[in-house]
């Protein structure tokens, strides 16, 4: 299934109706991680978060949330920067499922070291949702080449 890019994606807090705001992905295969913690009541609060983003141009100064998406069969792979440490990059890797194309489940957050084997092992049982949101922050950055 081909997820649908053409807005946000966003998670539901458990036993309430409260929402925050989560990814934004991109045709050119670049994801944008919200890392902000806070839940909204409505939608309509949410997206005057993102005009927000948007005005203050806040995702443009930090390399953090930026990284790329990759979506084989019905698997989802998100890679974002996490921080870095002796001038080495370093990211995360999320991996789900799609369920379909507005809703996928993240079930593990890991890192890999250089031969390519996992550690710092987290499981996940995350659901996000898609909304349509015709004005997402732009993608151009510095930290995705």
């Amino acid at each position: 299934d081909m997820l649908r890019i053409d807005g946000y994606y966003y998670y539901r807090e458990p036993d309430s109706n409260r929402i925050k705001l989560r990814y934004f992905f991109y045709k050119n295969g670049v994801s944008y991680y919200y890392s902000g913690s806070y839940y909204y009541d409505s939608f309509n609060e949410l997206e005057k978060s993102i005009e927000n983003i948007k005005t203050s141009k806040t995702h443009k100064k930090y390399a953090l949330g930026w990284g790329v998406f990759n979506v084989m069969d019905s698997t989802i792979l998100i890679e974002d920067y996490v921080g870095s440490s002796l001038n080495k990059k370093l990211t995360a890797i999320s991996s789900g499922k799609i369920l379909n194309d507005t809703t996928f489940t993240l079930k593990e957050r890991y890192k890999l070291d250089q031969n390519g084997d996992k550690y710092n092992v987290y499981k996940l049982d995350v659901t996000c949702y898609f909304r349509q949101y015709s004005s997402k922050p732009d993608s151009t950055n510095r930290y995705v080449k």
